[in-house]
């Protein structure tokens, strides 16, 4: 009877060492599992910082560039409507002339 306490205090032994060791790996990953958590939320907060630095950005490029368009629509309907208007000569009268050049 001796030899089978023996042999069941043997396994349970056995049995507490394995239980032990995994509850030992369990609590590693689980460090390991919070301690990436933590950086994965660092890296998400500096993500939301940048993104939200580069939609500042590109609004303010988005409002230049609408800018920049409306300049050159208007040099362009200028420049259409200078071409569309006739050149004209006129000539100077040459009293009118002398007296604006000679002052």
């Amino acid at each position: 009877m001796t030899a089978l306490y023996k042999s069941l205090d043997e396994t349970v032994a056995r049995i507490r060492e394995d239980c032990e060791a995994q509850l030992k790996d369990a609590r590693d990953k689980v460090l390991a599992a919070e301690i990436r958590a933590s950086i994965l939320e660092q890296h998400l907060s500096e993500a939301k910082a940048d993104r939200d630095s580069a939609v500042r950005i590109a609004t303010k490029l988005i409002t230049q560039f609408g800018i920049v368009e409306k300049v050159f629509a208007e040099a362009k309907e200028l420049a259409l409507a200078v071409e569309s208007t006739p050149m004209r000569l006129t000539s100077i009268p040459e009293n009118e002339f002398a007296s604006n050049h000679n002052q």
